[in-house]
Formats: structure tokens, sequence, C-alpha cells
């Protein structure tokens, strides 16, 4: 059997370690300075630590994925949602 394709969401949520904003401008291929727009009009979750922004690798990846446009860009929880969702339909 092939092996699974890892999306760009699962590799995020197996992150152990917080995001920057760095890390996730970098993801978006955005500015900092966006994301931190995006921080304050509401639309990024994120934690605020001092005056540092942080970002919680899965809740990351799953607002990733809720924004994907194709199917492959979602993560492994949201196709497991959907697959069981479908099931039990």
């Amino acid at each position: 059997m092939g092996e699974r394709q890892v999306t760009l969401g699962d590799a995020i949520a197996e992150r152990k370690t917080a995001l920057s904003v760095a890390d996730v401008a970098g993801v978006l291929q955005t500015t900092s300075g966006q994301v931190r727009k995006m921080i304050v009009a509401g639309e990024l979750p994120s934690i605020k630590i001092g005056n540092a922004v942080r970002f919680d690798p899965q809740v990351f990846s799953d607002w990733l994925a809720k924004r994907a446009t194709t199917p492959k860009f979602q993560s492994l929880a949201e196709r497991k949602l959907k697959s069981t969702k479908r099931r039990n339909s």
C-alpha cells in the first residue's frame, strides 16, 4: 500500500512548540505586519504572552483547514470529521 501524503496542516499540527508570527507569516506567504493586522482584526486565533504573540499549532492547522479551497490542504482531523458525518447520515 502507498504512504499517506502528509498535508501542510498535518505537519503544522504535529509540531510540539508554539508558532511565532514569523512562522505563520511564512506559512501564509505574507508579511509579519499582515499577520499582526489579522490578529488585531480577530481573523486569526492567537495567544498573547507578555508582549509576544504565539499560535497553537493545532488551532492554526484547524484554522487553515477551514479556509482550504481544495481537499488536499485539509487537515487529517478535518477529513476524518467529514468522513464520520457522511457515515452517520
